[in-house]
């Protein structure tokens, strides 16, 4: 169109920062699919005084959907019509639209912890609900690797806030390194 139009110099704006640059010759293309259209592109670029190639990443480019807009508005030579797309965007996310109850103060995984341990299933729950809970409570082991550990061996032994506090001679009085001292059946330890 620029030829057509006998224009001798262009500002060429892209949001491809890898078609510039094969464009002016700097990085190759190995895409042999691009190849024709490269060598087309370098044979106007000739028919031109000046050319000039700029980046502009897309975010960037507030006119790009402009343009794209008008285009498709353009009335074409055989009197064909380009009808517009209109598009809508949402103001909440889509998860927003589908919540019908209002929060029963549980935390999210009650119903999962629930089923672990009593294998009840919550009140009007419908049959992808309870199969996915069968799911979820069949997968929560899997992932676990127990460890087997050896006498002579270091562990960090934490306290956590929510522990009750223990009293006597078997309360933990420090956080720190213990030694194994025995391993015992089901994963018991005795820590020096």
């Amino acid at each position: 169109m620029a030829v057509d139009m006998n224009i001798k110099e262009l500002l060429v704006i892209g949001d491809s920062n890898l078609l510039i640059h094969q464009v002016q010759g700097e990085w190759s293309t190995k895409n042999i699919k691009i190849l024709p259209y490269l060598h087309c592109v370098r044979e106007l670029c000739k028919k031109l005084t000046k050319i000039e190639f700029n980046h502009v990443p897309r975010i960037q480019n507030e006119f790009a959907n402009a343009f794209t807009t008008i285009s498709s508005m353009i009335q074409h030579p055989d009197k064909n019509f380009i009808d517009p797309i209109k598009v809508e965007i949402k103001d909440q996310h889509t998860y927003c639209f589908h919540v019908n109850k209002e929060p029963d103060g549980k935390p999210w995984y009650h119903d999962i912890k629930k089923f672990l341990t009593t294998q009840e299933y919550p009140e009007n729950a419908t049959n992808g609900q309870q199969r996915a809970l069968r799911r979820m409570a069949s997968d929560f082991n899997k992932r676990v690797k127990p460890r087997q550990f050896t006498p002579g061996q270091l562990v960090l032994k934490k306290i956590f806030p929510n522990q009750e506090e223990a009293k006597g001679k078997f309360a933990p009085n420090w956080q720190c390194l213990y030694m194994v001292h025995r391993a015992l059946s089901g994963g018991a330890l005795i820590l020096e």
